[in-house]
C-alpha cells in the first residue's frame, strides 16, 4: 500500500484496570483535559456508544495528525507486513487494489504519538465512560476506505468475539475510539450500531466466505491468516447510523454489535 494517498480514521482502544466513581478529568496538561457530560455517559451505557464532537481542533488536527497519517499511508513510515492488511470485502481480497486500509500499532511505528493530546484525552474520557481510576490503551490502528468500493465494508461483529477465552479481570472492561480525520457521512460508509446488543450474551459469529473459487483457494493456502467474522443479526434489529464530522470521535464497547457500510462517495 505504498502509494496510497488516503484519509485514514484512526482508533484506539482503552481497557480498565480499576473501577471508580466518575471524577474530574485529569492529564499531564491542562489543554488535554476533557469533560463531558452526563447524558453522554447515560448514552454510552444505554446504547453501548456515543458520538461525542470536537474532540481535536482543526488547528490539533493539522498538526498533530495530518503529516504523520498521510506518511503512513504514503509508505514513508517502515511497517512490518504483518500491520498492514486490506479489510476489505473482510479480508477475503487478493491480489487487488486495496479497499480497506488497516495499519495496526501505529503508535509504535511513529513514538511521537505516544502521550500525544489524542491519547490524553482518550484516557480521559475512556475514565469518564467506564468510570474506572487507571485506564491503559490496549491497541491503536488506522483505517481508510476506497472511494467508491463497494467492497470497503466492515460486517456486522463485536470486538470481544475476537479476543481470547479466560482474559484477566482488568480487561473485561474496554471502549474503543474512532477519530474521524475526514468527515464521514453516510455514504462514505460510516460506522453503524445496533443498540443496546452491548447488555445481551456474545452473539454467535460465523467465518465470512470467499466469495469466489480464486479467494477460497488464496484462503486454503493461508491457513495461518486468521478469519474475519460476521454476527447474527436479525432482520428486524434496528441499526442506528453515526456520520460524524472531522475531529469528532465514536466511542463503543467491545460488545456492541456495529460495522460500517462501504465507502460510495468520491472521497477517501
Amino acid at each position: 500500500f505504498g502509494q496510497l494517498q488516503a484519509p485514514p480514521r484512526p482508533s484506539f482502544r482503552m481497557i480498565a484496570s480499576r473501577p471508580a466513581h466518575i471524577r474530574p478529568a485529569a492529564s499531564s496538561t491542562a489543554d488535554a483535559a476533557v469533560q463531558i457530560p452526563e447524558s453522554y455517559r447515560e448514552a454510552y451505557k444505554k446504547e453501548g456508544f456515543v458520538h461525542i464532537p470536537n474532540v481535536l481542533s482543526e488547528e490539533e488536527m493539522a498538526s498533530l495528525v495530518d503529516p504523520a497519517y498521510y506518511a503512513f499511508l504514503r509508505g514513508d513510515f517502515k511497517v512490518p507486513e504483518q500491520d498492514v492488511c486490506d479489510l476489505g470485502a473482510a479480508g477475503n481480497r487478493k491480489h487487488v487494489a486495496p479497499a480497506l486500509v488497516s495499519i495496526n500499532s501505529a503508535r509504535n511505528h511513529h513514538p511521537a504519538w505516544q502521550g500525544s493530546v489524542l491519547e490524553q484525552r482518550c484516557e480521559s474520557l475512556a475514565e469518564q465512560l467506564m468510570e474506572a481510576e487507571d485506564v491503559e490503551l490496549d491497541f491503536d490502528q488506522i483505517q481508510a476506505k476506497r472511494p467508491s468500493c463497494r467492497d470497503s465494508v466492515l460486517p456486522w461483529f463485536q470486538e470481544r468475539a475476537y479476543l481470547p477465552e479466560g482474559l484477566p479481570e482488568e480487561c473485561e472492561n474496554s471502549v474503543s475510539f474512532w477519530l474521524a480525520v475526514t468527515d464521514v457521512p453516510v455514504e462514505a460508509g460510516c460506522l453503524r450500531f445496533i443498540p443496546g446488543s452491548h447488555l445481551s450474551d456474545l452473539r454467535r459469529h460465523t467465518p465470512v466466505r470467499a466469495q469466489t473459487q480464486e479467494e477460497e483457494a488464496a484462503q486454503q493456502a493461508e491457513a495461518d491468516v486468521p478469519r474475519a467474522l460476521r454476527a447474527l443479526v436479525g432482520g428486524g434489529e434496528r441499526a442506528a447510523l453515526v456520520p460524524i464530522k472531522r475531529g469528532d470521535v465514536v466511542a463503543h464497547s467491545d460488545r456492541v454489535v456495529h460495522g460500517s457500510g462501504p465507502n460510495l462517495s468520491s472521497q477517501w
